[in-house]
């Protein structure tokens, strides 16, 4: 196994939004960063908007690679509900070709907290949920074929919360920025996406998570309240997520408190994490988390 790494340090705060990796043309919408609609992964504040991702010669330099693309959207204000409509696609939905994946993430106690759909048809979709993950894979793309979709929040929920949404994409991870640390304040919400970069074929992403700093209140309404196995009264939630060859999530660990130990996945797509700091009534919560990843040959 080859391990080849850019001794490089970032630091993302929930109070300073930093971006290193890749090359953005932010947009402020409602006082947050916004990303143009048409590159391959991004993040969206708005309550309503549109995905117009197609590939061409700049979103797919390199047809034979694979690739991931993953958007993030947080409508603001938040929203109960996402309700997303694939207007038109030009994708080859099977396994050797393009997914296209949705994840919703719900931090209200009357509902499941993660809920996932994988299709590349024209179709509506309504879930409930505040945060929307959209997760294009294509294995063979191929020119000015892709997808359009718009989404729409509906059910005002009364959540005041800081955001940031980190997003490692735009440089091959073959030499990805190796050390990242960020830093949460009480009642906030970040995400973080890292899907393998576009140009590593026949590699896998490794990521190494330690320590995770989290601070803990025993409330009654607190992120990641549910049934059965979630139930969690904590204040302080972290989640981390494998990029399945469907496009959807899948939760590989949680954590409700701060521990030394750890914690080593490996994923050919890559990985996404969430924060959430804070409950309905408080502002609580909070923590920090340090973690190197990698790329290691096949």
């Amino acid at each position: 196994m080859n391990f080849r790494k850019i001794q490089t340090n970032i630091i993302i705060e929930t109070v300073v939004f930093l971006c290193i990796v890749g090359h953005l043309t932010p947009i402020i919408v409602n006082g947050q960063y916004q990303t143009p609609n048409n590159q391959c992964g991004g993040r969206f504040r708005t309550v309503n908007g549109t995905i117009d991702f197609h590939y061409n010669t700049e979103t797919n330099p390199d047809p034979d690679m694979k690739k991931v693309c993953v958007w993030t959207i947080i409508p603001y204000p938040f929203q109960r509900y996402i309700e997303v409509t694939v207007d038109s696609s030009s994708l080859t939905c099977n396994a050797n070709n393009d997914r296209l994946g949705f994840t919703w993430l719900n931090e209200s106690s009357s509902a499941k907290p993660v809920t996932q759909a994988s299709t590349c048809e024209p179709i509506h979709i309504k879930n409930e949920g505040s945060v929307l993950i959209v997760v294009l894979i294509s294995e063979s793309s191929k020119q000015n074929t892709g997808f359009k979709l718009t989404w729409r929040g509906t059910g005002f929920y009364s959540r005041i919360r800081f955001v940031t949404a980190y997003n490692s994409y735009g440089k091959p991870s073959v030499q990805p920025i190796p050390y990242f640390g960020a830093g949460f304040i009480g009642n906030s919400l970040s995400t973080f996406a890292f899907p393998t970069g576009n140009r590593t074929d026949g590699h896998t992403m490794e990521m190494i998570i330690s320590p995770v700093k989290l601070q803990t209140d025993i409330y009654t309404d607190c992120p990641g309240l549910g049934r059965g196995d979630w139930i969690n009264k904590e204040c302080s939630l972290l989640m981390v997520f494998l990029i399945e060859n469907d496009g959807t999530l899948k939760v590989h660990s949680t954590f409700t408190d701060s521990t030394s130990d750890y914690t080593e996945l490996r994923n050919e797509n890559g990985f996404y994490m969430v924060f959430w700091g804070g409950n309905r009534y408080a502002a609580t919560g909070g923590g920090s988390l340090m973690l190197n990843y990698t790329s290691i040959r096949n």
